[in-house]
């Protein structure tokens, strides 16, 4: 599901495409608020009917342009231990007297 940004102050536009695009399916765009800008997250069929999705931008990678690992080593899996998990510093608090002076 892509997410289309408004980053233009063009949020009413993309969301009148994005719901006409939808039709009777309004209710899939959904708007997400947690970034800097508005933004909208549909399913690829909304947003390829709405314009914002090319169908190229579908298409796997060819197998010549994806790069292979440098170094196995490097990447975490199933076979690598795990360092053992450290505790964490005990909490210094002063004592003070309960008794009045």
């Amino acid at each position: 599901m892509p997410t289309i940004l408004a980053v233009d102050d063009n949020g009413q536009q993309i969301a009148a495409r994005l719901l006409a695009a939808a039709g009777d399916r309004a209710d899939l765009v959904q708007v997400v608020t947690g970034g800097t800008y508005l933004g909208f997250s549909v399913p690829d069929d909304i947003a390829r009917a709405a314009g914002y999705l090319d169908d190229d931008a579908d298409a796997d990678p060819a197998p010549d342009s994806v790069p292979e690992p440098e170094d196995d080593s490097a990447q975490s899996g199933p076979e690598q231990e795990l360092a053992a998990p450290k505790k964490a510093p005990a909490k210094h608090t002063p004592r003070t007297s309960s008794r009045a002076k």
